[in-house]
C-alpha cells in the first residue's frame, strides 16, 4: 500500500476527528514541495488545509532540520520554500515506513482497541 496525496494532503485521515498529527503535517509539507515548483508561504497554507500562523511554525522548524530551504524568487523578491535533498530522503524514508506499516484509518486501531477504558494504565 503506498500513501498517497488524497484532498491535498499526504494523509487522507490523521484520526476519527479529521485532525492530523505534527508528524503527519510535517510530511504533507514535505510532499507539497516535493512534487511542485518552490512555493510561497501563502500557497503551501491552502495545499496544506492550515492557517498563517500554523504553517509558519511548521516552516520554521523544517527549515532548521534543513529539510526545506527558503530563498528570494525573482524580480518580485517573493520569498518561496523548496524541499532539500534531506527533505527528500525523509519523504523516501516515511512513504517507504508506511508501506511497511500502513497508517491505520483512526488512531484507536494502532492500540487495537475503539472508545474502551478499561485496563487502562494512566500516569499521575
Amino acid at each position: 500500500m503506498k500513501a498517497e496525496l488524497v484532498n491535498n494532503n499526504f494523509f487522507a485521515t490523521g484520526c476519527e476527528s479529521g485532525k492530523r498529527s505534527r508528524l503527519e503535517v510535517y510530511f504533507d509539507i514535505l510532499h507539497i514541495l516535493a512534487y511542485r515548483k518552490p512555493m510561497r508561504l501563502t500557497h503551501i497554507t491552502q495545499k496544506a488545509n492550515l492557517n498563517g500562523a500554523k504553517t509558519k511554525q511548521y516552516l520554521t522548524l523544517l527549515t532548521a532540520k534543513n529539510l526545506i530551504a527558503k530563498s528570494i524568487l525573482g524580480k518580485s523578491c517573493a520569498l518561496v520554500y523548496s524541499i532539500t535533498p534531506q527533505g527528500l530522503a525523509a519523504l523516501r524514508k516515511f512513504e517507504e515506513l508506511t508501506q511497511t506499516l500502513p497508517l491505520p484509518e483512526n488512531r484507536s486501531e494502532v492500540y487495537g482497541f475503539a472508545n474502551q477504558t478499561e485496563g487502562m494504565v494512566i500516569a499521575k
